[in-house]
């Protein structure tokens, strides 16, 4: 789960590196 509860940017990513490699993350931004 993922709740949004405060300001400013948030890194959502794997935790596989070689999928971050692959680009396996997203930067979410709570205003």
């Amino acid at each position: 789960d993922f709740t949004a509860n405060q300001k400013g940017l948030s890194l959502f990513h794997c935790h596989m590196q070689s999928h971050m490699d692959f680009g396996f993350m997203a930067l979410f931004d709570c205003a």
